[in-house]
Protein backbone atom coordinates (compact mmCIF):
# COMPACT_ATOMS: atom_id res chain seq x y z
CA UNK A 1 0.00 0.00 0.00
CA UNK A 2 2.94 2.56 0.74
CA UNK A 3 4.27 1.78 -2.42
CA UNK A 4 1.21 1.92 -4.63
CA UNK A 5 -0.20 4.92 -3.32
CA UNK A 6 2.87 7.27 -3.80
CA UNK A 7 4.69 7.71 -0.35
CA UNK A 8 7.99 5.52 -1.08
CA UNK A 9 8.08 7.22 -4.40
CA UNK A 10 5.69 9.33 -6.18
CA UNK A 11 3.75 7.67 -9.06
CA UNK A 12 4.23 9.84 -11.80
CA UNK A 13 8.22 8.97 -11.52
CA UNK A 14 7.38 4.79 -12.18
CA UNK A 15 7.75 3.74 -15.51
CA UNK A 16 4.22 4.44 -17.65
CA UNK A 17 3.19 0.43 -17.87
CA UNK A 18 3.49 0.49 -14.16
CA UNK A 19 2.00 4.03 -13.69
CA UNK A 20 -1.05 3.15 -15.88
CA UNK A 21 -1.57 0.13 -14.01
CA UNK A 22 -1.11 2.05 -10.51
CA UNK A 23 -3.91 4.13 -11.65
CA UNK A 24 -6.20 1.34 -11.93
CA UNK A 25 -6.52 0.73 -8.31
CA UNK A 26 -7.37 3.16 -5.19
CA UNK A 27 -3.98 3.17 -3.73
CA UNK A 28 -2.89 6.86 -5.67
CA UNK A 29 -5.38 8.40 -4.60
CA UNK A 30 -4.62 7.82 -0.78
CA UNK A 31 -1.10 10.25 -1.13
CA UNK A 32 -0.42 10.87 -4.62
CA UNK A 33 -3.72 12.46 -5.33
CA UNK A 34 -3.71 15.10 -2.29
CA UNK A 35 -0.70 15.85 -2.64
CA UNK A 36 -0.99 16.58 -6.38
CA UNK A 37 -4.68 18.22 -5.54
CA UNK A 38 -2.57 21.04 -3.33
CA UNK A 39 0.05 21.35 -5.75
CA UNK A 40 -2.91 22.32 -8.68
CA UNK A 41 -6.41 23.07 -7.41
CA UNK A 42 -7.66 23.68 -10.43
CA UNK A 43 -7.44 19.58 -11.28
CA UNK A 44 -9.23 18.73 -8.34
CA UNK A 45 -12.16 17.74 -10.09
CA UNK A 46 -10.15 15.26 -11.88
CA UNK A 47 -8.33 13.62 -8.93
CA UNK A 48 -11.69 13.16 -6.69
CA UNK A 49 -13.69 11.44 -9.59
CA UNK A 50 -11.56 8.35 -9.47
CA UNK A 51 -12.23 8.48 -5.63
CA UNK A 52 -15.59 8.74 -6.07
CA UNK A 53 -15.59 5.75 -8.65
CA UNK A 54 -14.15 3.50 -6.28
CA UNK A 55 -16.27 4.36 -3.06
CA UNK A 56 -19.82 3.35 -5.67
CA UNK A 57 -17.58 0.42 -6.72
CA UNK A 58 -16.54 -0.88 -3.02
CA UNK A 59 -20.65 -0.11 -1.70
CA UNK A 60 -21.88 -2.13 -4.73
CA UNK A 61 -19.59 -5.08 -3.82
CA UNK A 62 -20.45 -4.90 -0.01
CA UNK A 63 -24.17 -4.90 -1.09
CA UNK A 64 -23.99 -7.76 -2.95
CA UNK A 65 -21.63 -9.37 -0.39
CA UNK A 66 -24.15 -8.79 2.30
CA UNK A 67 -26.82 -10.19 0.36
CA UNK A 68 -25.43 -13.26 -0.46
CA UNK A 69 -24.30 -13.61 3.23
CA UNK A 70 -27.62 -13.11 4.57
CA UNK A 71 -29.17 -15.71 2.24
CA UNK A 72 -26.16 -18.47 3.82
CA UNK A 73 -26.50 -17.33 7.31
CA UNK A 74 -27.77 -19.83 9.95
CA UNK A 75 -28.63 -18.81 13.67
CA UNK A 76 -28.57 -21.89 15.89
CA UNK A 77 -29.43 -21.67 19.56
CA UNK A 78 -30.97 -18.93 22.16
Amino acid sequence: MVFGSGAFIPTSLLPPPVAKLAFMTPYPWLVYGPASMLATPAVAGWFLMPQIIWIVVIILVLMFVWQRGLRRYEAVGI
